[in-house]
């Protein structure tokens, strides 16, 4: 956060310069007209100014850390994408319980979502390939709502993507399968 202040800093500074050259340029009574000059460096300036400050918003707009946590996990979520691997938790064990509710209230992660491993395929059986793939997400999305409170709304598969069955399938439960953000920086614990 602070570098893309900097970075944004040093280009402020930049166009300034930028635009004070175009005045003068046009005040030492240079051989060409003033009014060319003094417009040229201003534009230039004003259109970096413009064009960083837009960069800017965008970037800090879509660029939430993000992080692949199970429940040993116990550091920072607030500002972060959570990705909760739901594989060991037991929805019925009271720490486990207790670690999804510390997470949700006292972490606050700006998103939160399911973390599912892909399994390598059998080739030999595809279709019940599909069915435990559709069965793991099952699995997860109900694990995550009994012990968070409310439906996942995002899903990412790590290591893979789900086949077109298990999308549709995906899409019928109103969850949104996540793709790689090229902005977003994936957070090591």
């Amino acid at each position: 956060m602070l570098y893309i202040l900097v970075i944004f800093l040093i280009i402020l500074i930049i166009c300034i310069a930028c635009m004070s050259n175009g005045k003068e340029s046009s005040s030492s009574g240079s051989s060409t007209s003033p009014a060319k000059s003094d417009s040229k460096g201003m534009y230039y300036g004003l259109g970096f100014l413009i064009f960083f400050i837009i960069v800017i918003i965008v970037l800090f707009a879509v660029t939430w850390p993000e992080m692949e946590v199970d429940k040993t996990y116990d550091g920072k979520a607030r500002k972060r994408v959570m990705w909760v691997n739901t594989d060991s938790l037991d929805v019925n064990n009271e720490h486990d319980r207790a670690w999804c509710n510390n997470l949700m209230m006292n972490k606050a992660p700006n998103k939160i979502g399911i973390l599912i491993v892909k399994v390598q395929p059998n080739p030999e059986s595809t279709e019940q390939f599909i069915q435990d793939e559709k069965m793991r997400f099952l699995r997860a999305y109900e694990k995550f709502t009994i012990l968070f409170g409310h439906p996942p709304r995002a899903v990412k598969w790590k290591d893979g993507k789900p086949s077109k069955d298990t999308k549709d399938f995906i899409k019928e439960k109103m969850v949104k399968l996540n793709k790689k953000n090229l902005f977003r920086r994936t957070v090591r614990k």
